[in-house]
């Protein structure tokens, strides 16, 4: 979960920064890596494999307005 945490942290590095960070296993909507997700992701939205494209489309068009 570290390397995780890590690689999301060069992601993000300013409050301007905007990016996706996409957890690509079932293990992490497990109680035990929730409950240490910082408290920035608990608003995350899970998706199916088929749905990626549309939500990123909606995440981007949302950080445009």
């Amino acid at each position: 979960m570290n390397k995780v945490l890590q690689a999301a942290g060069r992601v993000i590095r300013t409050q301007e920064d905007r990016g996706v960070i996409l957890l690509l296993d079932d293990r992490f909507l497990e109680d035990a890596y929730l409950n240490i997700f910082p408290n920035e992701w608990r608003w995350f939205q899970p998706c199916l494999l088929s749905d990626v494209e549309e939500s990123l489309a909606c995440f981007w068009n949302e950080y445009k307005k």
